[in-house]
Order: C-alpha cells, then sequence, then structure tokens
C-alpha cells in the first residue's frame, strides 16, 4: 500500500462517522438492486414451476409417424431428454356420466412419466405395455366394476360424428358433441379390443383436463409402434435460448415433421420467439435497472461529494508535498473500493435476507388473492450475484468519478484556502426578500450556508429530486399494475 492509500485509510478511520454512513448508502444501494434481482428470478421461476405443473417439463414437440423420423431427432445434439407420448385410443365406458363417458388410453414411455408428471396414489407405475393407471376418481365411480389388480378389455377406438353429412374424426381429449336435448351424437370407430391389468391409481394426469370426455388413464410405451398411429416426441434442450427455435425448425424440416414450441415454458426462461415482446420485457426490465442505477448514483454520489468537500484542505496539503493529479483522484477511487469491499457483501447478504422475509410475509397473501398453489421461493444463481456485484461496482464507480475527478484539479492554494468550495462574494450569498418573509432570519441564514458550500448543495438538491422521481415513477407503475391485474382478474364486459 503505497502512502496516498494509506493517509486515505487513515482518514476513513479517524472519520468513522462519515464512513459508515457512506457504507450505509451502499449497503442500501445493493440490497435495492439485489432485492429487484431475486424478486424477478423469484417472479419467473414461479411461473416455470406453474407451467411445468400445467404443461410438462418440455421446450418442443415433433409429430413423428415412421422410425426413420424418430432416429433422426434422436441424433441430435442438442437434444438433452426425450419423451415419447402416443395415443392409444378412446373406449366407450357405457356409463351414465353424461360428462366423461369415456376412458382416454395413451402411452408413455419412462421419460415421459417424469416430464409429465404421472403422480403415483396407489399401486405402481406400468412396467410394461400390458399395465394400465387410471384417475382415481374413474375406480370411485360405483359405476365402475374394476379395482387395483384386475384384468379390463377395451375396445380403443376414434370417436367420429357425423355433421350434415360429413362424418369428422374428433381429436382430443375435450369437445362432446350432443344435440339440443343432451344425446351423444358420436361412436367409437375402428375399435380394437386391448386387454390390461390395472396396477395402480394416479392424480387426474396432464392428458385429462377437467373438461375433457374421458377420464385419463396411461400405459407405457416399451418399443414405438407406428402402428398405433403417430409419436409425439417431446424434447428439453441442454441450452435453452432463442437459438432453439431455429435450430428446432431447422431438425423439424430435416426429418420432415411438424413442430410445436412450449411457449408456457419457454417465456419463464425469458425466451420469446416473438421479437415484439421480447423488446418489450427488455424495455421494461432495463427501464427498472436505470431507475435503481439513478437512485443508487444520486444516494452514494452524495456521500462522496460530501466526503472530497470535506477532504479538500488535506488534498491540497498532499499536493503542496507533490502529490500528483493521477494520485489524488486514484485516492478516491481506492477509497470506494475499500468502501465496496465492505458494503457489496453486506447489500447482497441484506437484499436475499430481506426479500426472503418479505416472501414470507407476502406468500400467504399472494395464494389467497390469486388462488394459486405457488409460493415464491429466493432464487439464486452464479449469473445473478455476478450481474448484482458488476453493478453495485459500476455504482460506486460512477458515484465517485465526478469527485474523484474534482479532487484531481484542486490545487494546493485554493484546497488550502478552500475559496472553491466556501462563496463568500455578496452576489453568490445574496437571497430576496421572499426568503426572509416566508422562512424569517433562521431560513434566510440556512439558505446563505448552503450556497456558502454550493457542492454539497447541489449534492442534497441532486438527491432530493431523485427520491421525489423514484417516488412517482414507482407509484405510477403500482397503480398501472393494480389496474392490470383487476382487469385480469375481473374480466372485461362485452358482448
Amino acid at each position: 500500500m503505497n502512502i496516498i492509500n494509506k493517509v486515505t485509510w487513515r482518514y476513513l478511520k479517524e472519520n468513522k462517522r462519515r464512513t459508515l454512513v457512506t457504507i450505509l448508502g451502499v449497503i442500501i444501494s445493493t440490497a435495492m438492486l439485489t432485492a429487484v434481482v431475486t424478486l424477478f428470478l423469484a417472479l419467473f421461476d414461479m411461473m416455470a414451476r406453474e407451467a411445468i405443473d400445467a404443461h410438462g417439463l418440455w421446450h418442443a414437440v415433433f409429430s413423428v409417424e415412421d422410425d426413420k423420423q424418430l432416429s433422426i431427432i434422436a441424433k441430435d445434439d442438442h437434444i438433452d431428454t426425450i419423451a415419447l407420448r402416443q395415443s392409444r385410443g378412446f373406449a366407450d365406458l357405457h356409463n351414465d356420466n353424461h360428462r366423461k363417458p369415456y376412458l382416454y388410453v395413451e402411452g408413455f414411455n419412462q421419460q415421459a412419466l417424469n416430464n409429465y408428471h404421472v403422480r403415483l396414489l396407489e399401486g405402481h407405475l406400468p412396467t410394461n405395455s400390458r399395465e394400465l393407471v387410471v384417475n382415481k376418481a374413474l375406480l370411485e365411480d360405483e359405476k365402475f366394476p374394476y379395482q387395483i389388480g384386475d384384468e379390463i378389455t377395451l375396445s380403443l377406438g376414434e370417436r367420429m360424428s357425423t355433421i350434415d353429412g360429413e362424418t369428422i374424426i374428433r381429436e382430443g381429449n375435450y369437445s362432446l358433441y350432443e344435440d339440443g336435448n343432451g344425446e351423444r351424437l358420436e361412436k367409437i370407430v375402428h375399435d380394437v379390443p386391448q386387454t390390461f391389468t390395472i396396477v395402480g391409481t394416479i392424480e387426474r394426469p396432464l392428458i385429462e383436463e377437467s373438461w375433457s370426455v374421458g377420464f385419463g388413464a396411461v400405459t407405457l410405451i416399451e418399443q414405438p409402434n407406428f402402428d398405433n398411429g403417430p409419436l409425439s416426441v417431446s424434447i428439453t434442450a441442454k441450452t435453452v435460448n432463442r437459438e432453439l427455435f431455429d435450430w428446432c425448425q431447422s431438425l423439424a424440416n430435416e426429418s420432415e415433421t411438424s413442430v410445436r414450441f412450449n411457449n408456457n415454458l419457454l417465456k419463464c426462461y425469458g425466451v420469446i420467439y416473438d421479437d415484439t415482446l421480447n423488446q418489450t420485457l427488455y424495455g421494461f426490465g432495463g427501464i427498472l435497472i436505470i431507475i435503481i442505477i439513478i437512485g443508487s448514483v444520486s444516494l452514494i454520489y452524495n456521500a462522496f461529494a460530501i466526503s472530497v468537500a470535506q477532504r479538500t484542505r488535506y488534498l491540497g496539503l498532499l499536493s503542496s508535498v507533490g502529490a500528483t493529479r493521477a494520485q489524488k483522484r486514484n485516492s478516491v477511487f481506492f477509497e470506494g473500493m475499500l468502501i465496496g469491499l465492505i458494503s457489496i457483501p453486506l447489500g447482497v447478504i441484506s437484499g436475499l435476507v430481506g426479500i426472503w422475509v418479505t416472501f414470507l410475509v407476502i406468500n400467504p397473501m399472494v395464494q389467497e388473492i390469486f388462488t394459486v398453489a405457488y409460493q415464491f421461493e429466493v432464487v439464486v444463481t452464479p449469473w445473478s450475484i455476478a450481474v448484482i456485484v458488476l453493478f453495485a461496482a459500476l455504482i460506486i464507480f460512477i458515484s465517485a468519478y465526478i469527485p474523484a475527478h474534482k479532487a484531481s484539479r484542486v490545487s494546493a492554494i485554493d484546497a488550502i484556502r478552500q475559496n472553491k468550495e466556501v462563496k463568500l462574494t455578496k452576489r453568490n450569498l445574496k437571497t430576496s426578500k421572499l426568503t426572509s418573509k416566508i422562512f424569517g432570519l433562521e431560513g434566510e441564514l440556512a439558505l446563505k450556508n448552503l450556497k456558502r458550500h454550493r457542492g454539497r448543495y447541489y449534492a442534497t438538491v441532486f438527491s432530493l429530486i431523485i427520491s421525489v422521481v423514484l417516488f412517482i415513477s414507482v407509484s405510477g407503475f403500482l397503480l398501472y399494475l393494480q389496474e392490470s391485474v383487476g382487469l385480469t382478474d375481473d374480466g372485461i364486459n362485452f358482448d
């Protein structure tokens, strides 16, 4: 440590109160930045968990009709996991349930059982293509005469309806076709008898929605058999970024298949194909970051500006014994570095603890207001910590740059006399009569004192202006957010 840095270190120790105020300012700034970044990560993490729960863990799905297409897709190096799904068809239960008259069976491979959250309640998951797990609600139906361990023979086929003389194969586990009296106007065709053993019950699977026409049942795909129809090949990528859209489309072209993306999940990773929406999200995030940086710089700059004003005499003394401009400038930067080394880690920890406590308080309210089963969880990643530390260091550098530049230009005589810090000319200290009438003698003396120390005066006024701007900006943002949530929750009244 050179002599200039030693003097700076000694000055910081001797002025403990001002040093602690500066450290506290940096801690607050870093904690605020940490809280905002962690809040966004937690929000997207909660959305991702909800999307995976609702739609399964996959990034893209290909519709494959033969072994050649499947082989081309399976060999791609970008793919992490492959999940296979195949519709085995509908079976008429001949029950009195007009809402769900069918049993809908799909085959999953082992990876699909994991990725699509087949949650076992009783028994065990299927280990071959002759075993079946069914929605527990079906076994609870008194009209369904089977239980775990029973064999069941199902005539699995396709749903067909005739509309105005046109025959339509109805795809998907929804949209029961009925007439005005509730009579079913569709039937199962191309049905083939297949025998299964019921080996367990599961929660309502993802292949069955609450409004579906068939109870969901799952069997195992041991080997792909295209005689049963096309395969849905769901993949997860090793690296999730915007290039995923291009290489998946290229892979679909190469394998002569169609591809569909899980946009509900991908948007939670910030991977969005729509450039307009991308620009909106990045612009929104950029505005928030700029607001934080401006608020933080104003907070920390004030401390450094006052510090330099108080140290002007001692910087002048350094000039008188041969200190160069670079040494005086580096003295302020060294102060910023020392404060950063202490404040940034404490700020990151404070921000994480603060947002954790915040989540503990708001999670019950969020679940009650939005009727969701998910909670905010503190998410910490290496890149998020790196970004926070980098931005905090940048904020300290920006805050210290102007005072450091000013300190480097102080001459020995000006510093000792402090004629640039304290203005004593009649013109500069002149106040209006209105000030005296409104605030009295005390207000007039206070204003004269501020004008004597213009550096501190400007720094303080700037900080107050930024505080007001931030308050109005955040208040306006919350107002618009509240209106948006209200529209989303209540809907819009229209015909």
